[in-house]
């Protein structure tokens, strides 16, 4: 089972410290992923488990929610639109 689960969590980590999966990641979501990756790695499959539902979570999230490159172009737009 460690076979399916560490490498389950180095790819969380690497999602975590590149702000990206299939959009960028909002800080809070990489944040939580950044937790949450190292919950697979160690062999417990309690924690395994919670990493992998707290990944479903952040990372439903993430497709209900604008990129947050979208977030941060609309908060420069009413920057601009107050100068």
């Amino acid at each position: 089972m460690v076979i399916v689960h560490a490498p389950a969590g180095v790819v969380l980590l690497a999602t975590a410290l590149q702000r990206y999966f299939f959009g960028r990641l909002h800080p809070w979501q990489a944040l939580t992923l950044l937790a949450v990756a190292l919950l697979p790695i160690y062999p417990d499959l309690r924690l395994t488990l919670a990493g992998l539902a707290s990944t479903v979570v952040v990372l439903g999230r993430q497709a209900t929610c604008p990129p947050a490159q979208v977030f941060w172009a609309r908060k420069q737009m009413v920057r601009n639109k107050r100068n």
